[in-house]
């Protein structure tokens, strides 16, 4: 099942690849996404915008991380790399299973407890 579609990720980054080609990358980030958390509603739009943002991450990842335009205008890469990761692991962070923990107790005595 896939999260996002590739105008989702063309929201996001500017890319030449074909549709085709997108939905390979947004394939493994739905594969990633059900790994790590289950697998999730297609209409959860904070899962629509986790799996776009890990495609487009995808993507920038293989393009040069500072870009010219010109001869004074750089463009880091790098920034925009850093940002969409750690927005990545906060919504990853939202869907996080609660870690339950036991009691200190190993057992129950249930006479004690319902007495009676």
């Amino acid at each position: 099942m896939v999260y996002c579609t590739a105008n989702d990720v063309r929201l996001l980054v500017s890319t030449t690849l074909e549709d085709s080609e997108l939905e390979h990358f947004i394939a493994q980030a739905s594969a990633e996404i059900d790994k790590r958390i289950g697998a999730q509603s297609t209409s959860d739009q904070a899962i629509e915008k986790l799996c776009a943002l890990i495609t487009a991450y995808t993507i920038k990842l293989q393009s040069p991380q500072v870009e010219a335009l010109g001869d004074l205008v750089k463009i880091d890469a790098g920034v925009t790399l850093e940002l969409w990761r750690d927005e990545i692991e906060r919504l990853y962070r939202l869907y996080k299973t609660p870690i339950v923990k036991s009691s200190e107790y190993a057992s129950i005595d249930e006479e004690a407890r319902y007495p009676g």
